[in-house]
């Protein structure tokens, strides 16, 4: 996970155009978070947009709620019969019209990610996210 990631609005391109990303989207990652991760992933993937909106910061909880959303779209659990994207994903008709949206949303979230971390000098693990970084001005 990326950790103290302290990328203000006003210095990165990258931060901004990720909050402008989820924001105008915002419909189509309820529906997917659902779809994906039930009433609570949809809650969460909710409150991450907006509050995400709102921050000046990527602070830890967010950076933590953000890698909630990738692992979610990227369907990085659903392989893991212990967890409830499994069951989620199982009930999802894969010729239904909103998957190739659920990808394309996924792909431009992992772009938006992707970006911030080249732009930050950061330390990748886990999944290709963030360790460490700060990208002061």
């Amino acid at each position: 996970m990326f950790h103290d990631l302290n990328l203000s609005m006003n210095s990165s391109s990258a931060f901004a155009d990720l909050q402008l990303y989820l924001s105008d989207h915002f419909d189509a990652f309820a529906h997917a978070a659902g779809l994906l991760g039930g009433r609570a992933g949809q809650q969460r993937t909710v409150a991450l947009i907006r509050d995400l909106g709102e921050a000046s910061e990527l602070s830890r909880r967010l950076t933590r709620e953000l890698q909630f959303l990738k692992e979610l779209l990227t369907l990085e659990h659903v392989g893991n019969p212990d967890r409830p994207e499994s069951d989620f994903f199982a009930a999802i008709n894969p010729d239904a019209p909103y998957v190739t949206e659920i990808c394309l949303l996924s792909e431009g979230l992992v772009e938006r990610i992707d970006a911030i971390e080249t732009k930050c000098e950061a330390i990748p693990v886990r999944s290709g996210v963030v360790a460490h970084a700060s990208n002061e001005v």
